[in-house]
């Protein structure tokens, strides 16, 4: 039995999943709202065009 290795207790495995779910979330939320805001710069800027 190696004895440095130590098992974590289940549930900081999933509060740490949690806590990575989130951050996963927050970073998709950010990139769809910074889209959101170029392709509103891309189509005004279309619109100065025509």
């Amino acid at each position: 039995m190696n004895r440095g290795l130590k098992a974590k207790h289940p549930l900081t495995e999933l509060n740490q999943a949690a806590g990575l779910t989130r951050q996963i979330k927050e970073r998709e939320q950010w990139r769809a709202k910074y889209l959101a805001q170029v392709l509103r710069v891309v189509q005004e800027e279309l619109e100065t065009f025509n």
